[in-house]
């Protein structure tokens, strides 16, 4: 698919979902034709593209099917390591994916330096954590100066089959209510909270778009099984509410923002 701009190659398996059996034969088992069509028209007669990068280095989670969604949609997509490297000049969001390992000071000075952007700002970061990321106190510091915290522990619904899928709900604000689907609940499977440390500071506004609902548990951690008596000591020994899971903060000057999201998931 070809336009004057740029183009794109589109293989035989990007087309088509293939499965191969035992014994060699091949199956054509659903077609992704028309969405992989579409994408490539828009990508090719669009005025511009975007650029996203994601950071390596601190042991991240793999956003393999992440970054596939994101090619489909016609982002660009690379790994930076910012120990070695900087951040691509037209990279516009640049997303940390639940790291194990801290950032380091002048690490941190470049995403900053990124957001600002040489104050012409509209830039943005996406943070994803996880229970399992442990104490992150420069990683924590700098989002704490943006308004948000991730807090230890685990949210479970005590009513449910599955204690760690919970179903959230967006929350009311300008950012949700352009979505069409707001009123579908997002599942999410092993999250922990974001809490928000202020509203307002400065230039920085912090507002939420995920929470659960109410009566949801936060708790220091998982049975190895859940049964009566586990379920019974998570609710005696975790605290009850209701609990942000996706917030966002953005920063702006003269018209111009800058964001940072944290999500728990």
């Amino acid at each position: 698919v070809q336009s004057d701009k740029r183009y794109r190659v589109l293989s035989l398996y990007s087309l088509l979902d293939m499965e191969q059996d035992y014994y060699g034969s091949v199956e054509i088992v659903a077609s992704n034709a028309e969405q992989e069509l579409s994408s490539a028209i828009d990508y090719v007669l669009s005025d511009e593209t975007y650029n996203i990068q994601y950071t390596a280095g601190h042991n991240e989670v793999a956003i393999t099917e992440f970054t596939d969604l994101l090619s489909t949609n016609n982002f660009s997509s690379s790994a930076v390591t910012l120990v070695q490297d900087d951040i691509d000049e037209d990279t516009r969001i640049l997303i940390i994916a639940s790291p194990t390992r801290d950032f380091d000071e002048r690490e941190i000075k470049k995403i900053e330096d990124f957001l600002l952007n040489d104050e012409k700002y509209g830039r943005h970061l996406l943070v994803f954590t996880s229970p399992a990321m442990p104490a992150l106190p420069n990683l924590e510091a700098f989002l704490a100066e943006w308004g948000m915290k991730p807090k230890a522990g685990h949210l479970i619904d005590s009513n449910s089959r599955y204690p760690s899928l919970l179903f959230l709900r967006y929350t009311d604000t300008e950012l949700a209510g352009n979505l069409e689907t707001k009123g579908i609940q997002v599942a999410a499977n092993s999250a922990q909270p974001v809490e928000t440390l202020f509203e307002s500071s400065g230039y920085i506004n912090v507002s939420t778009l995920l929470s659960t609902a109410d009566g949801i548990y936060l708790i220091d951690n998982l049975p190895e099984e859940w049964t009566q008596e586990s379920m019974n000591d998570a609710i005696k020994n975790g605290k009850s509410g209701k609990y942000d899971i996706l917030v966002r903060a953005t920063k702006t000057i003269d018209e111009n923002t800058s964001s940072v999201a944290v999500c728990g998931n």
